[in-house]
C-alpha cells in the first residue's frame, strides 16, 4: 500500500496486540486520507470556527469510524461481488476492528517464552557493571 509518496517500511501493530488485519489498515488509511482530510482542512481554513473544531471531534470517535468501516466494506463488496470471488469472500468474512478477539498470530510466534533483560548503558561505569555482571 502506497502513503505519503512512498515513505518506505513501516511496522503497524495495535497497542492492545490484537490482530490488525492488513484490510483493517488499509480502511483506517483511507478514513485519515480521504475522510478526516477534508475536515481537517476546512478547520484549517478558520481555526476559530467552533462549528469545525466540533465536527472533527465527532468524526474521530468509535461510532464514527464504525460506520466509515461498514461503509467502506459494503463498497468493497460491490466492487468484487462478480470479478474477484477471494476478494469478496475476504471482505465478507472482514469483521470490524473493534470486534477483534485475540492476540496477533505473528506476535504469539515472535514473543519470547521468557522476558528479555535489557540494560541502559550511559557511562563506561554502567558498561564495566553490565560487563561484570555477564564474566561471572
Amino acid at each position: 500500500m502506497k502513503w505519503q509518496g512512498n515513505v518506505g517500511t513501516a511496522i503497524v501493530v495495535r497497542k492492545d496486540g490484537r490482530y490488525l488485519d492488513p484490510k483493517h489498515l488499509k480502511v483506517l488509511c483511507n478514513f485519515c486520507q480521504y475522510h478526516m482530510q477534508r475536515l481537517f482542512q476546512d478547520l484549517w481554513e478558520d481555526m476559530q470556527d467552533s462549528s469545525k473544531k466540533q465536527a472533527v471531534e465527532n468524526e474521530l470517535t468509535h461510532t464514527a469510524f464504525e460506520r466509515y468501516f461498514q461503509e467502506y466494506r459494503t463498497k468493497m463488496l460491490k466492487k468484487y461481488k462478480k470479478k474477484e470471488p477471494e476478494q469478496y469472500g475476504q471482505w465478507q468474512r472482514l469483521q470490524s476492528p473493534y470486534l477483534v478477539d485475540g492476540p496477533s498470530p505473528i506476535r504469539e510466534a515472535v514473543e519470547p517464552e521468557e522476558p528479555q533483560v535489557t540494560y541502559l548503558v550511559n557511562t563506561r561505569k554502567d558498561l564495566a557493571r553490565v560487563k561484570a555482571k555477564f564474566a561471572r
